[in-house]
């Protein structure tokens, strides 16, 4: 999923530049420049902000897991160890 959105947001920030450079080009005055610019950043912004979202999410997950694994890990350490020490009848 973090590789579609990393596609849509490559995609996003090109048609965003296009739209600049569209709406500079044919722009008559400086609030047609602004609403171009406006939009051009929205198309750019917006999917970044939900692929890094959702990059970030996956990333935490991921450590999450992680930490979970090593801890498991270190609770069988600590049993087999308390089984070497304890005392053989």
């Amino acid at each position: 999923m973090a590789t579609f959105f990393g596609v849509i947001a490559f995609l996003g920030s090109g048609f965003g530049a296009l739209m600049l450079f569209v709406g500079l080009s044919t722009a008559k005055g400086a609030p047609q420049e602004a609403a171009a610019a406006a939009a051009a950043c929205a198309l750019a912004i917006i999917p970044y902000v939900i692929f890094r979202v959702i990059q970030l999410d996956s990333e935490r997950q991921r450590k999450t897991n992680y930490r979970t694994q090593v801890l498991e890990h270190l609770q069988a350490i600590r049993e087999s160890l308390e089984e070497t020490k304890a005392p053989r009848s």
